[in-house]
């Protein structure tokens, strides 16, 4: 009967605990990477592909929605994958991305570009840096970083929309242009098919012209000097 018991305790605080992670997961930046895996790059940066490995085992029996019921599991676990690709990418240290894939180089830029921010509100705040990843300094430098996380994406759909717009405008100035040169193509065309009968109405109308001339008659002086 304890035994019994025990298990369903431990099923519930393990149900619990696997809600309380999907939750936490769910109410980071999604674009913080560090911030999913409760990993703080200002400290043993070279250490963290490491950690990222082992951290992903143990969250994925966290989130996977295979091991919960908790219909927000597929959502989160994608951004724990999403991260730990990203996040799991070595980067160079010549920063030479050009024999890369695209997929890869994209990955290696962000993840670089995300340790950038961090390096950058922490000389901001000018404080020391600290280990345990819940103190108050970096909670305030996680905000921080959210906050031009979103900027960033702000930027780039401004930019994207920007790119889409001109790209729009240079559609339809082909598409003008195009037609500009399919209406003077049918009308080259027009002239072209008509050419023998604009030959033909010339030639009736020399014609008569000539006959007119011919049939032209004698005025009344002229006849009086021929009478």
């Amino acid at each position: 009967m304890s035994s019994d018991l025990d298990r369903i305790l431990a099923s519930e605080v393990l149900a619990l605990a696997k809600d309380k992670e999907i939750e936490r997961v769910l109410n980071c930046c999604e674009q913080d990477h560090f911030a999913i895996f409760e990993l703080n790059p200002l400290i043993e940066l070279k250490s963290i592909d490491v950690n990222v490995k082992k951290l992903y085992r143990k969250k994925t029996l966290l989130l996977h929605p295979d091991k919960t019921q908790n219909i927000q599991a597929p959502k989160a676990f994608d951004r724990l994958k999403k991260s730990e690709m990203i996040l799991s990418q070595v980067i160079p240290e010549s920063n030479d991305v050009n024999n890369l894939d695209e997929d890869t180089s994209k990955r290696i830029h962000e993840k670089q570009n995300l340790i950038n921010i961090y390096k950058g509100v922490l000389d901001e705040l000018m404080k020391p840096i600290v280990d345990y990843f819940y103190d108050e300094t970096n909670q305030l430098i996680r905000e921080k970083v959210a906050v031009i996380l979103n900027e960033q994406i702000k930027d780039k759909e401004v930019e994207m929309k920007f790119q889409q717009r001109q790209e729009a405008n240079k559609r339809e100035e082909l598409k003008k242009i195009q037609k500009e040169r399919e209406l003077k193509k049918q009308m080259a065309s027009k002239w072209e098919d008509e050419r023998d009968i604009r030959v033909n109405n010339w030639r009736n109308y020399s014609n008569k012209v000539e006959k007119k001339k011919k049939k032209k008659p004698l005025s009344k002086t002229k006849k009086k000097l021929l009478a």
